[in-house]
Formats: C-alpha cells, sequence, structure tokens
C-alpha cells in the first residue's frame, strides 16, 4: 500500500478517511505532528480518498502513528479479540515425538475491560509496558502492536518472568498485503475480530505466516508438554512392548532352529546307521563269499591309475622271507630295506633325479663329477624316498669337510635294492590296468569296500 494518510485525530480518538467530512470541516489532526489536516474523499476525486496536511511540513510518521493508536483503540473500545491458534512442535520436545504437533483452537474473548500502556515492573531496574492489557475474570492478557519494532528476545523473557500470556499482532504486515488503502480499517477488524481464516498471509517463497501469534502462553505450554509426556510414554511403551516382541520372536525362531536342527541330526543318525547297516550286511555277505573259496581280504596300500597292490602282501613277504637269510644284518634292520620286508609296496624301479651341478648352476660354482653324477630315488607306498646322492654333492661335502654323507654306505643300499628288485619281480601287483595283467593269486579283479576301506580279495 502507498504511504497515504488514511486516518486523522479528533480528540484523542483515530478515524478513518471514510468517517469524516470533506475538507476542513473534518476538524481532524495529524497524530503524529498535531498539525491540522484537510480530508479528501470526495467522490469526483481521481486520487483514492486520504488526509493532506494544510500547511507545508516535514511529517513522514503520521500514518504509521495513526494505524498503531487506531489499533489499540478497536481493541479498547469493543473488549474483545479473536486470539490466533496456539501450536508446539513435539520434536521441540522430544526427537521421539518429531511428527506429533500441539494445537489448541483460536477462539474469540469477550473481555471485562481493557488498560492501555500500563506498566508492570519484573524488577528493581526492569519493568514492561504492553500496548493493551485485557482482563477477564481477573486474568491479564498483553496485547502488542507491532509496525517497526517487534518484541526482542529480552522483552520476551520479561513477559516470561511475569507469567503474563502474551500476543503479537504484525501490523506492518496488514499494511503491505493491503492492495486499496481505503480498505485498511477493514483489514485491521477482520484480523483482529474475525476467525483465524483472516490471520494468515502468504511470503514470497514461503509458508503461510499469521498476523497475530503467541510470544508467551504458559498455560498452553504447561498442557503442551503434559500432552507430549502423555503421548512419549504411550511411544515408549509402544517400543519396549516391540522389542518384547522381538524378543519372543528371537526366542520362538531359536526354538524352531534348534527343533530343525534336532530334526538333522536324527536324520543324519539314522542315514549313518542305515549306512552302517548296509555295510555290515555287505561285509557279511563278503566274508560269506571269502569263506566259500577260502580266500582273504586285504586293505588296498598302494594304487595309483593304473596299479592296485594289496596292503602287506603275504606273497611279496614269503618269498622275502624265503630269501632273509641271504641278507646281512644291516639289510634287515636298514629303514628303507626294512619297509620293503614288511611288504611295502615298491615297484622295484630306482628313478634318477637332477644332477648336483643343475643343482648349483645359479650359484656359478664349478664341480667336478664323475660319468653317473645324479641322485637315485624310490618309490614306496608313494612316499619318495633319497636311496643316492648326486657325486656332486658327495665331493661338495668332502671338500668343505661337512660331516654326512657316507658314499660306502649309499652304494652298498643300492646293491641291496637291485638284489630285492629281482625277487620282488615275482610277485608283481595285484592288478594291472594298462598290461591286463593279474596276481595269479587275485579271486577278483574289481575292488570291494570292506569295513569302511578299499580291499582286495586274495586266494593266497
Amino acid at each position: 500500500m502507498a504511504a497515504k494518510l488514511i486516518f486523522g485525530e479528533i480528540n484523542d480518538k483515530i478515524l478513518h478517511i471514510s468517517d469524516v467530512k470533506n475538507g476542513l470541516e473534518c476538524d481532524c489532526i495529524c497524530p503524529a505532528c498535531k498539525t491540522p489536516i484537510v480530508a479528501k474523499n470526495k467522490i469526483t476525486n481521481s486520487k483514492s480518498p486520504h488526509f493532506s496536511h494544510h500547511t507545508l511540513t516535514n511529517c513522514k510518521g503520521g500514518d504509521e502513528s495513526a494505524i498503531h493508536k487506531y489499533a489499540k483503540q478497536l481493541i479498547c473500545e469493543r473488549k474483545e479479540l479473536f486470539i490466533p491458534d496456539f501450536e508446539k512442535r513435539g520434536k521441540d520436545y522430544h526427537i521421539k515425538l518429531w511428527s506429533e504437533k500441539y494445537k489448541s483452537e483460536g477462539e474469540k474473548i469477550i473481555f471485562d475491560y481493557t488498560i492501555a500502556e500500563k506498566y508492570y515492573k519484573v524488577d528493581e531496574n526492569h519493568a514492561v509496558k504492553p500496548d493493551v492489557v485485557c482482563i477477564k475474570n481477573g486474568n491479564e492478557l498483553f496485547i502488542e502492536f507491532a509496525k517497526t519494532h517487534f518484541v526482542d528476545e529480552i522483552k520476551r523473557i520479561k513477559i516470561k518472568e511475569l507469567n503474563k500470556p502474551c500476543i503479537e499482532i504484525n501490523l506492518s504486515a496488514i499494511i503491505e498485503n493491503c492492495l486499496d488503502a481505503t480498505k485498511i480499517k477493514s483489514d485491521i477488524e477482520n484480523v483482529l475480530f474475525n476467525d483465524n481464516s483472516f490471520n494468515f498471509y502468504r511470503k514470497k517463497n514461503e509458508n503461510l505466516v499469521p498476523y497475530k501469534y503467541w510470544i508467551n502462553n504458559q498455560k498452553q505450554e504447561r498442557k503442551a508438554l503434559k500432552e507430549f509426556d502423555k503421548k512419549l510414554e504411550e511411544i515408549t511403551l509402544k517400543e519396549k512392548n516391540q522389542e518384547q516382541i522381538l524378543i519372543l520372536k528371537k526366542e520362538l525362531e531359536e526354538e524352531k532352529r534348534l527343533e530343525r536342527k534336532k530334526v538333522e541330526q536324527e536324520r543324519v543318525i539314522k542315514e549313518e546307521e542305515q549306512r552302517l547297516e548296509k555295510r555290515k550286511e555287505k561285509d557279511e555277505k563278503t566274508l560269506i563269499f571269502c569263506k566259500e573259496r577260502n580266500c582273504n581280504i586285504y586293505p588296498i596300500s598302494y594304487e595309483n591309475t593304473s596299479k592296485t597292490v594289496g596292503k602287506e602282501c603275504k606273497l611279496r613277504i614269503e618269498l622275502l622271507n624265503e630269501t632273509k637269510h641271504t641278507f646281512s644284518v644291516f639289510e634287515l634292520t636298514n629303514p628303507v630295506l626294512k619297509k620293503i620286508f614288511e611288504g611295502k609296496y615298491w615297484d622295484g624301479k630306482i628313478h634318477f633325479g637332477e644332477s648336483f651341478d643343475e643343482k648349483y648352476l645359479s650359484k656359478r660354482k664349478q664341480w667336478f663329477f664323475m660319468d653317473d653324477d645324479r641322485e637315485k630315488w624310490i618309490f614306496v607306498e608313494n612316499e619318495k624316498i633319497l636311496v643316492y646322492p648326486s657325486e656332486g654333492e658327495i665331493n661338495h661335502n668332502k671338500r668343505f669337510n661337512i660331516k654326512g654323507l657316507n658314499i660306502a654306505h649309499y652304494e652298498f643300499l643300492i646293491k641291496s635294492l637291485e638284489k630285492i628288485s629281482k625277487i620282488i619281480e615275482k610277485s608283481g601287483v595285484c592288478y594291472d590296468t594298462i598290461n591286463e595283467t593279474s596276481c595269479q593269486y587275485l579271486a577278483m579283479k574289481e575292488k570291494i569296500e570292506y569295513q569302511g576301506n578299499k580291499c582286495i580279495i586274495c586266494k593266497h
């Protein structure tokens, strides 16, 4: 709204331009500078109705002062006010009440009487003077009108210390949102006395904002806190119940899991018992088969892709025992030869490994070797055993006086192995799939399972 003077003063009473006579007959003075003003409210005037100063003056605050006085005058004359809604957000009280809101609907109140600009002492050094004090049944309500100065935090604290409810009314917003100066009177009356549908305006890019609002209302604050306490207790109880439900669910799930585990264990035990029963029946049939044919069952001690040999082959042990008298005590007690005498499978072959110079080539060392400078190995039931080191290894130990290798010991071991090799050639293997040969005492080529082990059936 343009800053035109639309209120005049007569005998300390503020009147709107529409309520006075035209010209100097209005008998009005400026509410600010107290000099005579002229009413220009003829219908024939091209401009909207307004007052102007009768003589030139630098007065600039007449309109603001008049509107402020007019609002106070209305409250004091009519002794009524439609108080605004009281709202409080639960999030300001507790994080669990984020979505909760306490609201007390506004209503029109008719007061017993009103007092303008009464002083209230806060302490020895401070006092508060509200624009209007409205009294009903002995209860006081402060009214503050804001045009250029609003209630600051210091004054808010003082009002709170007095424990007085207080409402602030934003007159500057009413003026700014009034498009027609002649309607400012009705706009102020609507905000003050009509329902709260007239109490809101919209700022640019903002939500609805109220013209009148609570500065302090401890009574409603207490009600709100009581309501929030109740809701918080309900939420806490609900959460506690939910926690108990979750605990019960977990306990139930654990019981079900243990039940499933028990059922699974019983199933596994039952299957194992059935498997053992079947194996027992199968073992009994195998024993009957062997007894009928006068055969023995031997676990398999050595098996690869082509050869199968029974553990501690009796034929091989008999053949070695027949020739034991031809071996020395050293040979019979040697750990390598002893394994073979006990029936551990050895295919009778001596394998050649890498030479000593191949080992130490990366170290750039020069050695003088004999013609056959290679390590020799045998495999006893898949165990690789060194039976003769390379000549370079022997020379290396001798040159640096390193204790260890005894060439005579290894040469004697090789000769004993060659001797045994000729003897065990007679026993061969139980079954050779590549050459399709088998021992003469083998009862059946197929391997069987007896007492959980792979076995062969031998007639010997």
